[in-house]
């Protein structure tokens, strides 16, 4: 292989680690470990991971098997505005209007996962659904934060 190979094959591989690096940083949990870890480096620090509360990991381990946009905390705190009658339609409306793009080609089918995965926690099922008719859920700070 010549030098002139040898380079290019070395900067082809830099470039594929930046995008990769650049797509990760697109994620907002990503990013501020990201920036987390520069700080501690700048400061002389060898550990950057502070210990996340029970609430905290309750919510990373859902969310490591979801996508990486934030849709479960987006869901969760857009549900805890609304206090009751909450329908997974209602939610998927409420955080359209307030600009959220979502990636799933089913915006409902995400969300009632979502609200299906915490309904116990902050929420509540007040009425189930038949037919046509929705499950109504309510919010409700009595189950301690399930989105701190």
């Amino acid at each position: 292989m010549q030098p002139e190979q040898i380079a290019a094959k070395l900067v082809g591989d830099e470039i594929r680690l930046l995008q990769q690096l650049q797509e990760m940083a697109g994620n907002p949990r990503v990013f501020d470990f990201m920036c987390r870890i520069v700080d501690a480096a700048r400061n002389g620090k060898s550990s950057v991971v502070k210990p996340a509360s029970p609430a905290t990991k309750a919510i990373e381990a859902d969310s490591a098997s979801s996508a990486p946009n934030g849709l479960t905390e987006a869901v969760l705190k857009c549900c805890e505005t609304m206090g009751t009658k909450i329908t997974v339609a209602a939610v998927v409306k409420k955080m359209t209007a307030e600009g959220y793009v979502f990636v799933a080609q089913k915006p409902k089918v995400a969300v009632a996962d979502v609200i299906r995965r915490y309904t116990g926690t902050n929420l509540k099922l007040t009425q189930r659904g038949t037919g046509n008719q929705p499950n109504i859920y309510k919010w409700s700070e009595e189950a301690g934060s399930a989105a701190a």
